[in-house]
């Protein structure tokens, strides 16, 4: 069982996807909103985040910087569509799904990074 930080801004696909890993038997912290990122990592430790953000590049690489800054080298899945495509190479540690997401693939993803070793492995 892993610890797994979600954060997804729409609040019905937080509830599908932290009911879906919990299923997998995880342990989730749903977040809805990025401004609760940084009062949770006082109180929590967690082995994988995974982000479902919109496409603007902008948003992505900002939303990454944010995610260095306060999570360090923990492992992430970012969940974006495909036309951010451009801004989304050479990310050590993040690794990223398109939208739509298939569930299986979103698995085997979430099980190959839980077995990778450190974030910078990745």
């Amino acid at each position: 069982m892993a610890r797994i930080l979600l954060l997804d801004f729409e609040i019905e696909s937080l509830a599908m996807m932290k009911r879906f890993l919990e299923l997998s038997g995880h342990e989730v912290k749903g977040l809805h909103e990025q401004s609760q990122l940084q009062d949770l990592f006082t109180d929590h430790v967690f082995d994988l985040a995974v982000i479902n953000m919109p496409a603007d590049c902008s948003n992505v690489n900002n939303m990454l910087r944010l995610l260095d800054e306060i999570l360090g080298d923990l492992k992430t899945i970012i969940i974006t569509d495909s036309s951010a495509d451009e801004c989304m190479h050479d990310r050590p540690g993040h690794k990223f799904i398109f939208r739509p997401v298939d569930l299986d693939v979103f698995d085997a993803r979430v099980k190959q990074m839980l077995e990778k070793g450190v974030h910078r492995d990745v």
